[in-house]
């Protein structure tokens, strides 16, 4: 064991400095300067993009892939139970988005497959 007074070993038990907090600080008002820039136009339907989601998605899969890893290698350094819920957690979120993919009409194939396909399963 260590003494209370030795340095930490992880990041997480490390006290932030004030430049850190600052740049906390900075980068929440320029979140919110972009959100209140972007309320006037917030009606406005944008353009389809029936690629965005499927990309999107995938990296979501690779990296939370990753995390999830790296954490149940720390899991397995530490043996902190918290640190096996968080990379399960990971792992169920990067093997979610696989069905959320597939809810996206012509995002994987044109529109009118997905159509035939589900008459042909009986969904319409």
């Amino acid at each position: 064991m260590r003494a209370e007074t030795d340095t930490p070993i992880w990041v997480s038990e490390l006290v932030p400095t004030a430049r850190q907090n600052w740049s906390a600080a900075a980068l929440v008002a320029v979140v919110l300067v972009v959100f209140g820039a972007l309320v006037p136009i917030a009606t406005r339907p944008a353009a389809e993009l029936n690629s965005f989601f499927p990309t999107l998605d995938a990296i979501v899969l690779i990296t939370d892939l990753i995390t999830a890893v790296l954490l149940l290698t720390q899991f397995s350094i530490s043996r902190s139970r918290s640190l096996l819920a968080l990379a399960f957690a990971y792992l169920f979120t990067a093997l979610i988005v696989v069905p959320h993919a597939l809810t996206f009409a012509g995002a994987l194939a044109p529109v009118w497959q997905t159509a035939q396909l589900a008459e042909r399963i009986g969904l319409t």
